[in-house]
């Protein structure tokens, strides 16, 4: 696991109403490359709290993914296979 990049953001709150149509709050385009063959599972991970870590790019953070994975919110994922 490669840490790529790290967006903060802070919205509002929101009151839903129900007889209105859902308006996104916030919406980014990213854009991202990967440098080597295979399958890979980019993950977007949720906090609530802005993160205290540093993290590098070149670390593989392998040994600690599960733990970061199930420290966020909410996480969201797309398999991408590059040939």
């Amino acid at each position: 696991m490669w840490h790529i990049d790290s967006i903060e953001t802070t919205l509002p709150h929101t009151p839903i109403n129900i007889e209105e149509p859902w308006m996104p709050q916030w919406e980014h385009n990213y854009t991202f490359s990967i440098n080597r063959t295979g399958q890979f599972k980019l993950a977007f991970l949720l906090y609530t709290t802005p993160s205290t870590e540093t993290y590098q790019p070149t670390i593989n953070y392998a040994s600690s993914a599960e733990e970061k994975i199930n420290q966020a919110y909410r996480e969201n994922h797309l398999w991408i296979t590059v040939i």
